[in-house]
């Protein structure tokens, strides 16, 4: 119908970076924060296969970074999702949603909605060199 909207399109999306870079002793340093937040959204354009499946929540999901460098190598330890947010990215039913969705008691068949959800929290560690 007119003004449906589109499928994982939210209403409001925001990726916001902060890094700052300074120098700690004979090293290039720097400390980076990230945030990606996101409002709900469609998981289908079509009406009735969307009110099976429903809405992907809204989330924010936090990164931060910190890292040290010199000429031609580097080091940088991580965490990405930190608080371990369970945002989700998709939602699909395994075979048609009529048949196979019942997320919402829609339909009688006791289907199954799945989710793609992001990525859990990660901590780790980069080294690079440059030849």
């Amino acid at each position: 119908p007119d003004g449906t909207r589109m499928p994982i399109s939210p209403k409001f999306k925001a990726n916001i970076i902060g890094r700052f870079d300074f120098s700690l002793c004979t090293l290039d340093a720097h400390i980076q924060g990230a945030l990606v937040a996101q409002t709900k959204a469609r998981s289908d354009l079509r009406v009735l296969n969307a009110s099976i499946l429903g809405d992907q929540p809204g989330y924010a999901s936090v990164d931060f970074s910190a890292g040290i460098g010199r000429n031609n190598w580097s080091l940088e330890i991580y965490a990405d999702n930190v608080f371990d947010e369970r945002g989700e990215v998709g939602r699909f039913a395994q075979c048609d949603e009529t048949i196979c969705g019942d997320e919402l008691d829609v339909t009688s068949s006791g289907g199954r909605v799945y989710t793609i959800p992001i990525k859990p929290r990660f901590v780790g560690i980069k080294f690079s060199n440059k030849f």
